[in-house]
């Protein structure tokens, strides 16, 4: 079990979020969004920076969720891609490249995941952003934009995913991570919940 030190945010600088219709990545197999329970463990807010939760003040890294990295089968033009490891240095350059990186692989491998070898291509971009500090890392928002293609019957279907919005807290420690999208007057940074049991998708140990 591993303790956060308590948070005092330092900075924000909210950048413009693309807008869709309302999704997160729990969901049930009919595409309704789930509430996941929140951890028992007590968390500290940032300053000027409203979330719907924040990440335990402790948490076990054996409670880690994400796609995996090592799946079978999978296509050739679109394997599962390796997750970044943690900066061994944070700062703001350190953390947006990280949390880009990291976006971009548990999107692909959650697509992978899905449609195994059937999915030909998944490009896609990712900007980060440094919403605030604490005394133990950075806030940064990732908007992803994704677009993929997949075999079907009648050759190939090719999909436009929405512009999504995910939020990372990263320490030299551990990760938390949770994404929502929406519409262009949805305040989705408000929606955010990294106290969720599935939040924490990274550990240095």
């Amino acid at each position: 079990m591993k303790r956060r030190a308590a948070i005092t945010a330092t900075g924000v600088a909210l950048s413009a979020l693309g807008g869709c219709l309302l999704e997160s990545d729990s969901t049930t197999s009919n595409g309704n969004e789930t509430d996941s329970e929140p951890t028992d463990d007590e968390s500290s807010e940032p300053v000027d920076l409203e979330l719907a939760g924040y990440p335990p003040a402790e948490y076990d890294c054996g409670d880690r969720t994400r796609p995996p990295a090592d799946q079978d089968p999978s296509s050739e033009d679109a394997p599962p891609l390796e997750y970044p490891s943690i900066p061994s240095s944070l700062s703001d350059t350190s953390v947006t490249e990280y949390a880009s990186k990291f976006e971009r692989a548990y999107m692909r491998n959650k697509l992978v995941k899905k449609y195994g070898d059937r999915l030909l291509s998944s490009p896609g971009s990712s900007s980060g952003t440094v919403l605030a500090t604490d005394l133990e890392g950075y806030y940064v928002e990732v908007d992803y934009y994704m677009s993929y293609s997949v075999a079907s019957e009648d050759g190939e279907e090719v999909s436009d995913g929405p512009q999504s919005l995910s939020v990372y807290y990263i320490t030299p420690e551990a990760v938390f991570r949770d994404r929502r999208t929406g519409g262009p007057n949805e305040d989705l940074l408000a929606r955010i919940d990294l106290s969720r049991r599935d939040s924490l998708v990274a550990c240095s140990a």
